[in-house]
């Protein structure tokens, strides 16, 4: 009976390790935009993100030296940001719903 339930109790450890969606965190952006709003964004090593706090159907992100490029929503919002050697963060998004709202961006990054 120990032999049976030592097996069951390492087959739901097992289990656990391998069904867990543990995502590693690369960096996460503090950024502040133009229409007044406050973002926490968290950036993954799988080149998915999201905003903290919030659902994002779709977000992913490229990095190319010290430019991030992240697409939110499947394309609804593109941001392009500069990250400085000290962190800081300066850069543009742009919307392509009916109106096409854009404006800026600015923060530090948070390792």
């Amino acid at each position: 009976m120990k032999k049976l339930l030592g097996i069951v109790v390492l087959g739901l450890l097992w289990c656990n390790l391998v069904l867990s969606d543990d995502k590693k965190i690369k960096f996460k952006l503090d950024v502040n935009s133009s229409v007044g709003q406050k973002h926490l964004w968290i950036f993954y090593e799988d080149n998915t993100c999201g905003e903290e706090g919030y659902y994002a159907e779709s977000c992913t992100w490229v990095e190319d030296g010290s430019k991030v490029i992240w697409n939110v929503n499947r394309g609804h919002y593109i941001v392009n940001a500069n990250i400085s050697f000290f962190g800081k963060v300066k850069g543009t998004w742009k919307s392509v719903s009916k109106n096409h709202p854009e404006g800026t961006i600015w923060g530090k990054k948070i390792d």
